[in-house]
C-alpha cells in the first residue's frame, strides 16, 4: 500500500509499505479521508524519530477487515480515529496510508448524516479537548450525570475560559463544555469575523484576544452573569497565554493547556492557579517516549475516557450529538489531491513558508481544517 513515510531531511514522501493486519480486537480500516493537524507537520520538519515512519495522525474509513474478538464492528460499517502519527517509535504507524490497524474500541461509528471529510476533522483534537475538560479540570462529562462541586461563591454559576476558541481544541471545547452537566458560562477568546459562528456553537460571549484589555472584560462578563471562573482551557499555551489567562480568575483556579510547561512563560501565573499540561496522545493508553527519553507511561484510565466520547458520538448511540447535529466538526477545507500533495500544506500548519497566503487554498486557516481524500466514493 501506499503510505506517507518521514524520509531524511526533514520531510516526506509517499512510499510502498505492508499492508497492516488487525491483531486482536482490532479492525483494518481504509482510509478514505484525513485530516490535517499542526503536529503532523511539526514531527516531518523536527521527526522525534529515524526516517520510514508512516505519518499523520486523523483518518476516516470503512471498515474491510475484523479482528478476533470484535463484536460491535462490521465490515462495510465508517469509523474515524486517530493514530499516533508523532511517536517517536514506529511501533505506532500513522493515519496518512492507504490502509491501518487500529484498536476496534478507539474508533467512533460515522452517522449517516456525517460525510467522512467532516467525520475525520474530530478525533485528535475532539480528545484533546475531553481530556482537558472532565480528566484536567473535572468538568463533568456530558456522557455521564452531574457530579461536580465547582467550588464556587454560594449562587454563583462555574465559568470556562476557552483560549483561542477558533482553533480545532477550542471549537470542540466550546461545544463538549455545552454538554456538560456542569452548565459552565462559557467565554472565548477569537478574532472579531468568528465571533457569530462561535456563539452558533455554544460560547455565550466572545472576546476579541488583540484587545489589551480582554482579561478584565471576561471578568466583568462572569459577574454580571452571576458567574466566577473556575476552569481555563488554552488552546495556544505558547509563550506568555497561559501567564496572560491565568489573570481571568478572581480565586483559585486550573488551566489546562495543549503544549508543555518548556513552550510557555511561568513567572508571571497568578497566584493559586494551577495548570496542568495535557496530551492526546495519552488517550490511546499506550507507553511512549519522545525526543531522547522524555517517557509518557500507558494511563488506561485516560483510554477508557476516550472510548467513552467514541461511544457517545458513534452512530451506534440512539442519543449521539453528532447524529442529531447537537455537536457539529469542524469546517473542512478540502484540498487538492491525495497523498502526494499532503506536504505542500504543511507551510499553512506553521512548517515552511507560503510565499502566497491570500486566495483559493493557500488562504491562512481560521477556524477550519484541512482534509484529503485518499479515495472518492
Amino acid at each position: 500500500m501506499q503510505a506517507l513515510v518521514t524520509i531524511p531531511n526533514g520531510s516526506a514522501a509517499v512510499q510502498q509499505v505492508p499492508i497492516p493486519s488487525p491483531s486482536h480486537g482490532q479492525v483494518r480500516v481504509r482510509v478514505k479521508t484525513i485530516a490535517l493537524n499542526p503536529v503532523d507537520a511539526l514531527y516531518v520538519a523536527k521527526p522525534a524519530s529515524a526516517p520510514g515512519r508512516v505519518v499523520g495522525s486523523d483518518f476516516a474509513g470503512i471498515v474491510e477487515d475484523v479482528g478476533e474478538g470484535v463484536t460491535h464492528l462490521k465490515v462495510g460499517v465508517r469509523v474515524a480515529g486517530f493514530m499516533h502519527g508523532a511517536c517517536q517509535e514506529n511501533v505506532f504507524p500513522g493515519a496518512f496510508a492507504e490502509y491501518l490497524a487500529v484498536d476496534a474500541d478507539l474508533v467512533y461509528q460515522v452517522p449517516a448524516s456525517v460525510n467522512l471529510e467532516d467525520a475525520a476533522t474530530i478525533p485528535l483534537c475532539a480528545n484533546t479537548a475531553t481530556n482537558g475538560l472532565f480528566r484536567v479540570l473535572g468538568l463533568d462529562a456530558p456522557w455521564g450525570t452531574r457530579s461536580t462541586s465547582a467550588d464556587t461563591s454560594a449562587g454563583t454559576r462555574p465559568a470556562i475560559l476557552v483560549y483561542s476558541g477558533a482553533t480545532s481544541v477550542g471549537l470542540y471545547a466550546i461545544q463538549l463544555a455545552r454538554l456538560s452537566p456542569s452548565n459552565p458560562l462559557i467565554i472565548t477568546t477569537a478574532s472579531p469575523s468568528n465571533v457569530a459562528y462561535l456563539k452558533s456553537i455554544g460560547a455565550d460571549h466572545v472576546l476579541d484576544y488583540h484587545d489589551a484589555n480582554w482579561t478584565s472584560q471576561a471578568r466583568t462578563l462572569a459577574r454580571e452573569g452571576n458567574a466566577e471562573f473556575k476552569w481555563a482551557l488554552d488552546g495556544i499555551s505558547e509563550g506568555s497565554t497561559v501567564e496572560t489567562v491565568s489573570q481571568v480568575f478572581e480565586g483559585k483556579g486550573k488551566i489546562a493547556t495543549v503544549r508543555g510547561p518548556s513552550q510557555w512563560a511561568q513567572d508571571g501565573i497568578k497566584k493559586g492557579v494551577d495548570v496542568e499540561y495535557m496530551a492526546a496522545w495519552t488517550m490511546l493508553g499506550k507507553e511512549f517516549w519522545y525526543n531522547g527519553g522524555i517517557h509518557f507511561p500507558a494511563e488506561p484510565i485516560h483510554r477508557a475516557l476516550a472510548v467513552k466520547l467514541y461511544e457517545y458520538l458513534s452512530a451506534s448511540n440512539p442519543q449521539s450529538p453528532l447524529a442529531s447535529g447537537a455537536f457539529k466538526p469542524n469546517k473542512v477545507r478540502l484540498m487538492p489531491g491525495g497523498l502526494d500533495r499532503v506536504t505542500e500544506a504543511f507551510p499553512l500548519l506553521g512548517v515552511g513558508r507560503v510565499t502566497e497566503r491570500k486566495t483559493g487554498d493557500w488562504k491562512p486557516l481560521s477556524a477550519e481544517k484541512m482534509v484529503y481524500r485518499l479515495e472518492q466514493d
